[in-house]
């Protein structure tokens, strides 16, 4: 069955990093998650999820004072970008589809109706470079896209959207009009918002299931990949964090506890995998509103009868340098 969130299950069926037929995937699932990434007051809400890797710091997005046109955050190798235009319409936006972190794009019409949606896939994991997506929204019905026509290299697709209040369900064929596959996004009310809560892919028999808090965050997707929870600490700042994702590069229980500071920063990560205990600390940089712009890790790794120069580390907590951060913030003002 197909992924919830980054949880791909498109992935478990290995066609993560293929073309075609195969790398097809729920369209809602992406327009879902614009949605929800913008408050309707213009606010930017939570994009980080907890199916999201590791590599990815969980406040790469938390601004805590002032609001950004665009956020650029990289690593080593690493590079996503979440982006506003003028309007305060979403242009771009870091999203986990096919088991691959992706840059989600929209273009608009000369109001605030999507045209166009861009998926690319970035090769910050050292994974192949998959070909982009183009879909264009021909028909809308409402305020819901309606006919998709997708193209990926010189294959075509089309998209029909139909179902009720609560179910939407996309089909898609080939340019011969022969059936490709469907996707059925189960939906719920939380908070004023319809939310997906179950998948399912009609090319296989299985479910991928979304869980949510009162306020509509997302605190468990859960299916045949794995599980991948979270507790938060106050507004989308998660506290506690477990990943127990099955099958894959990735197939490591992982429990993260994260320490907060007055002011929202995050100065440690605490946790494990199995009887490999981490601790995690951070130096931050921060601007003159007080959001971070570069952000240094310090690990903690348990070393236990390892010959340091000078020093027997017996059962010790040793500090490495790790990743450094940096992001680009851009102000509306």
């Amino acid at each position: 069955m197909i992924t919830l969130f980054s949880i791909s299950l498109l992935n478990a069926q290995g066609t993560g990093g293929n073309s075609g037929a195969g790398g097809i995937f729920p369209i809602a699932l992406l327009l879902e998650g614009a949605d929800y990434a913008v408050s309707k007051d213009g606010a930017l809400r939570s994009v980080w999820r907890p199916d999201w890797p590791p590599g990815i710091p969980v406040d790469a997005f938390k601004v805590l004072s002032g609001e950004v046109s665009r956020v650029i955050v990289e690593g080593e190798g690493i590079s996503v970008s979440l982006s506003f235009g003028p309007e305060g319409l979403l242009e771009e936006f870091p999203f986990m589809l096919n088991g691959r972190m992706t840059q989600v794009g929209f273009v608009y019409d000369g109001f605030s109706e999507k045209r166009e949606m861009y998926v690319t896939f970035p090769s910050w994991d050292g994974s192949d470079i998959q070909d982009p997506w183009r879909l264009e929204f021909l028909e809308y019905r409402g305020s819901s896209p309606y006919l998709v026509r997708a193209s990926q290299l010189d294959e075509w697709y089309f998209v029909y959207f139909s179902g009720t209040m609560y179910e939407i369900l996309e089909t898609w064929y080939d340019v011969a009009g022969n059936y490709v596959g469907a996707f059925a996004s189960s939906l719920i009310e939380i908070d004023n918002n319809k939310r997906i809560s179950v998948i399912r892919d009609y090319r296989e028999i299985g479910i991928a299931e979304f869980f949510y808090d009162s306020r509509g965050l997302l605190t468990e997707a859960a299916g045949p990949i794995g599980s991948y929870k979270v507790l938060y600490y106050k507004e989308d700042l998660p506290r506690y964090w477990e990943r127990r994702p099955v099958g894959g590069q990735d197939d490591l229980a992982v429990e993260f506890s994260f320490q907060y500071d007055e002011t929202g920063l995050i100065p440690r990560a605490t946790g494990g995998s199995g009887d490999a205990p981490f601790d995690y600390r951070y130096d931050y940089t921060v601007d003159e509103r007080g959001n971070w712009i570069e952000r240094r890790v310090i690990q903690m790794i348990y070393q236990q009868g390892v010959l340091q120069p000078g020093l027997l580390q017996s059962g010790l907590l040793v500090p490495v340098p790790g990743l450094t951060y940096k992001r680009v913030l851009e102000y509306r003002e």
